[in-house]
């Protein structure tokens, strides 16, 4: 695996297919899209018509006073992830990065972001390490969005940290187009959503073919952290430190983390 960096983007890739593209050039927050099995079947969505910041594998959270997930420039709260330095060697791709308001105040967090792909020994899947280590430089308190999920015994769970965008076809009910897992058991989205699960796989299949092969993402954190998982309306997964609580947050405090996502080829 290697990593091609440009100004706008960073290509992984051992063949001519990319495993994925880290997009560098987005005026908001870099993101990986699109992000492919093996065999080059596509795993993300972007900027999709219902929900346009919804981008690829993406990092993003919300502070009380300042927003990174909802991209909203006219607002005086809109935050951004500015790229200060990036490097690529092998196949690891290291940039730091200044969280702020778009007009350069509220600094936040200056964040080391490394992310790293290898190809599995079977070759069906490729297997991605995210990490994250944020240092706030702020006091400040991280908040959960407006809209986030109100279940049925009443918990709270929100959908800010790192998160995907799977293909449309992941939303449909039953289990001949798709599934989720949760530590290795099968669940529903409900099941998955407020649990503290270190691994959730959701497989499905792959649109235009006659037999169409399915596919999976398998994401993993040990950091403790719960889930979010939609599907009726449209399929997202995510994991992050405020899914279930907002958190106070103090100058210097240091966000250390670690994900692995793995896409794979299942037939």
């Amino acid at each position: 695996m290697k990593v091609d960096l440009t100004a706008d983007i960073a290509r992984f890739s051992d063949t001519e297919v990319p495993a994925g593209v880290y997009v560098l050039g987005d005026s908001y927050k870099p993101y990986l899209h699109p992000l492919q099995t093996p065999a080059g079947h596509c795993m993300t969505m972007a900027m999709p018509g219902d929900h346009r910041h919804h981008k690829g594998l993406m990092y993003a959270l919300r502070c009380a006073d300042l927003n990174f997930w909802e991209e909203s420039p006219e607002a005086d709260d809109c935050g951004i992830q500015v790229s200060e330095e990036i490097s690529a060697e092998g196949n690891t791709l290291r940039q730091q990065l200044l969280w702020q308001r778009q007009d350069g105040e509220l600094k936040t967090y200056r964040e080391l972001r490394t992310i790293a792909c290898r190809r599995s020994s079977d070759g069906r899947s490729y297997v991605w390490t995210w990490k994250s280590r944020r240092e706030a430089l702020r006091d400040h308190r991280l908040v959960a969005s407006d809209w986030a999920m109100k279940k049925a015994d009443g918990t709270r769970v929100n959908y800010h940290g790192l998160g995907i965008r799977p293909p449309w076809m992941w939303r449909f009910s039953g289990e001949l187009f798709n599934g989720i897992e949760r530590d290795g058991r099968p669940a529903t989205a409900d099941e998955v959503s407020g649990n503290g699960a270190q691994t959730v796989r959701w497989w499905g299949t792959i649109d235009g073919y006659r037999d169409p092969p399915r596919c999976a993402i398998t994401m993993t954190q040990k950091m403790g952290y719960a889930w979010f998982a939609l599907k009726e309306d449209f399929p997202y997964l995510s994991t992050g430190p405020s899914i279930l609580d907002d958190i106070s947050v103090r100058k210097g405090f240091v966000f250390d983390e670690t994900y692995q996502i793995r896409v794979e080829d299942l037939q």
